[in-house]
């Protein structure tokens, strides 16, 4: 760690040129201190860092300690005496001001040399500038706590606005139902009717994006709540499957579901998984074409449930195929079927899948179809407790 000063030829004044070029380049100057001597030796580049001229600043202990920033100096006083005593390598960063004023900040690396009595009798080491270096790091801080600041106002703002977006919205979905189905009497004209109908499905569609945007917002700022309780898998597939069979049929698009191995239970979040196992097959139906078929399949593997959502639908293209499971990111293809959305179906899918701490996995051809497969662990909250990020305990409202 620490070796001795050895008397060696005097380099030549080539070297030495090429040696102070690097060295101003570089910004690093160099030092070398005989503890008997008044005086410190500097190199060029240390008077240039320092900011003090080699015919006005004579370098020793009481003029190098002038130029330390008193904040520091006690730390960079102390990181030599403890070097010296224990005779080893030393490395600290500190702050100078020259005299015009300015701040620079510069790492010190240092060692020491020792006699055959084994006393420190030399120090020596490099000083570097590493001023530019602070000030673009305190940059890229302010910059990612503007962000964080941001990001923390958009979040806030779309919570705050969850209520009042969604409540509204409810009265116009909830009333046009009401119109279209007539519960009070004809509405007269066949076009009322029509028009009432197309109000109640643009309610529910905008509805359907706000509450995509919102859960993305919560999963972002790590605040989506699991409520883990045990679940028969094959109840949630087919409650989510009679959803979907007003738009499959509208569609004339075929779907079955397939229990590969009956009576698979896990402990997961219905609200969760129900939304994960509703995307993949909306975006199964937003893919396929007429007389189309879409298959839901589950398998109960030794340590984790399988699921597979398969259509034979467009398909999506292989260099689309690392992009589409980020939000806002949808796969454009010829064959259009009114593909509304926001593009974050397949984002919360993935998102929700490893909070239950699964995987997902995406294998698709275009002209061919697709299929989406789901790993799920038997017990999330297990796999809840593994991640660092979680702050409660227990079987409910674990928190991330």
């Amino acid at each position: 760690m620490f070796g001795r000063i050895q008397k060696q030829r005097q380099d030549s004044p080539d070297t030495e040129r090429l040696l102070s070029l690097s060295q101003e380049i570089a910004h690093v100057g160099h030092w070398h201190w005989v503890m008997d001597d008044q005086n410190i030796i500097w190199s060029d580049e240390l008077y240039r860092i320092a900011g003090v001229s080699r015919d006005k600043f004579t370098p020793t202990v009481d003029q190098i300690k002038k130029l330390v920033h008193r904040e520091d100096l006690g730390l960079l006083m102390q990181g030599f005496q403890q070097a010296i005593l224990a005779q080893k390598d030393y490395e600290m960063d500190c702050r100078i001001i020259r005299p015009d004023g300015t701040i620079r900040h510069v790492s010190c690396v240092g060692r020491l040399a020792v006699n055959d009595d084994g006393d420190v009798t030399e120090l020596y080491g490099i000083v570097q500038d590493i001023t530019d270096r602070i000030q673009k790091e305190k940059e890229l801080r302010l910059a990612k706590e503007d962000v964080e600041r941001a990001y923390a106002a958009k979040s806030q703002f779309l919570a705050n606005m969850s209520h009042e977006l969604r409540t509204p919205l409810n009265a116009v979905i909830g009333f046009s139902d009401m119109m279209d189905k007539e519960l009070y009497g004809a509405l007269g004209h066949p076009k009322y009717k029509e028009y009432v109908s197309g109000i109640r499905k643009s309610g529910e569609h905008l509805l359907d994006l706000i509450s995509d945007i919102l859960d993305m917002s919560k999963i972002e700022a790590g605040r989506y709540e699991l409520y883990v309780e045990d679940l028969d898998i094959e109840d949630v597939i087919h409650s989510v499957v009679q959803i979907m069979k007003g738009r499959c049929k509208d569609g004339k698009i075929k779907i079955n579901v397939d229990m590969q191995t009956p009576n698979v239970h896990l402990r997961a979040d219905r609200r969760a998984l129900t939304q994960i196992l509703l995307n993949l097959l909306s975006n199964a139906v937003k893919f396929s074409s007429a007389d189309g078929r879409i298959q839901v399949q589950c398998f109960g593997r030794d340590d984790y449930v399988l699921l597979r959502v398969i259509d034979n639908g467009v398909g999506i293209a292989a260099n689309k195929l690392p992009y589409v499971m980020r939000p806002f990111e949808q796969a454009r293809v010829s064959y259009t079927r009114d593909q509304e959305g926001a593009g974050l179906g397949l984002a919360i899918s993935k998102e929700l899948v490893e909070l239950h701490g699964g995987h997902i996995y995406i294998d698709s051809h275009v002209g061919q179809g697709t299929t989406v497969s789901v790993r799920l662990p038997y017990n999330a909250a297990c796999s809840l407790e593994d991640q660092t990020s979680f702050r409660q305990n227990g079987t409910r409202g674990l928190s991330l």
